[in-house]
């Protein structure tokens, strides 16, 4: 199989700031704090969760995607990257999407396994547990 990469801008009419972002992001650097290309800034966020980590709620987060989870008949393997958040050397990928008509499912697809891909990454390149963490932003009717 053959993957080849296409520019975004190729595929969608898209912003200058945008395309500068995504494919020379040292041109536009100077509006954002981080690059999300560079592999650093995963290990410079864990040093700063890890810096904050007794302020966060990682028992009752774990406990309540258990609980949910089993109730939606999630297999086994859900359930214990579920748990696995309690664990202080857990980290998560997190994302969501506000039920939409005009989104199409295609969309929500795509981020769902973008924080699953995320997660294996990082997983591999940081050798941490990372957990993808997905919702369906239900509540939120504008």
């Amino acid at each position: 199989m053959t993957v080849k990469s296409i520019p975004f801008g190729t595929v969608l009419p898209s912003s200058q700031l945008l395309n500068a972002y995504l494919d020379a992001f040292s041109n536009v650097s100077s509006f954002y704090a981080l690059n999300p290309k560079d592999d650093q800034i995963w290990t410079r966020m864990m040093k700063l969760v890890d810096g904050r980590d007794s302020d966060l709620p990682r028992s009752a987060l774990s406990s309540t995607l258990v609980d949910q989870n089993q109730r939606f008949g999630a297999d086994e393997k859900t359930l214990a990257a579920a748990s696995d958040i309690a664990a202080p050397n857990t980290y998560t990928v997190m994302t969501g999407q506000q039920v939409g008509l005009f989104t199409g499912p295609l969309y929500t697809i795509y981020k769902a396994l973008t924080a699953v891909k995320v997660s294996q990454r990082l997983e591999n390149s940081l050798h941490r547990r990372v957990v993808p963490v997905f919702w369906m932003a239900s509540d939120d009717h504008d």
